[in-house]
């Protein structure tokens, strides 16, 4: 299968940073492409030698404003993006997959204006569905059809495709360098044992 410009730009994150893919800690690999994640392994010293693995989300992108994230984004897809660190990289001149310009490691909460705009849009498509959805109730439209009508509310509260914003990316997140791969390798894998995340799955 060929490979899209956006998954080449992220396969060349991968490699100049040393990241394990999560085939390769032997998980199941899914034909979605959310199912893979990408992986840090750090050695920390202080009682003894420890790995930590942090999940990391790969995004490379050209567009000089903004960074396109995923389709049919729910809460849970939220919550999910809040469980890891994010690397994203700036890939700037038609057809470039493979010279990133600018490279930044971020902690979730470096995103947390992102994310709960992400949330507060979703709510926002939810609660007027709701508002439709109680006055058919109120009306006495059949409870099978009501209920179906729920779930279809319930799947369709979502947006597609939501966008960094680069201001906010280069504002909060730490910059790697691009010319120096021994420096980056060892800045992500300090970001990681430094700022760890406490309510995903980055583990020690």
């Amino acid at each position: 299968m060929k490979e899209s410009n956006r998954d080449l730009r992220e396969n060349t994150l991968v490699d100049y940073l040393g990241l394990t893919s999560s085939e390769m800690m032997g998980e199941p690999v899914t034909a979605r492409r959310d199912a893979y994640y990408r992986y840090a392994e750090v050695e920390v010293m202080g009682g003894g030698h420890r790995l930590i693995s942090g999940e990391i989300e790969t995004k490379g992108c050209g567009h000089v404003t903004q960074v396109t994230t995923a389709r049919e984004v729910h809460k849970s897809k939220v919550a999910t993006w809040r469980s890891k660190y994010w690397i994203i990289g700036y890939f700037p001149g038609k057809g470039n997959r493979t010279n990133p310009k600018e490279v930044y490691i971020l902690h979730p909460d470096d995103l947390e204006v992102f994310f709960s705009k992400c949330e507060a849009s979703i709510d926002a498509k939810f609660n007027a569905f709701m508002r439709v959805w109680k006055c058919a109730r109120d009306a006495g439209c059949d409870a099978g059809f009501l209920a179906k009508a729920l779930q279809v509310g319930e799947a369709g509260s979502r947006l597609d495709n939501p966008k960094i914003s680069w201001k906010l990316i280069r504002q909060n997140g730490t910059l790697l360098p691009v010319s120096d791969q021994a420096k980056a390798r060892l800045l992500l894998r300090d970001f990681i044992a430094n700022r760890p995340i406490t309510t995903g799955p980055a583990s020690i």
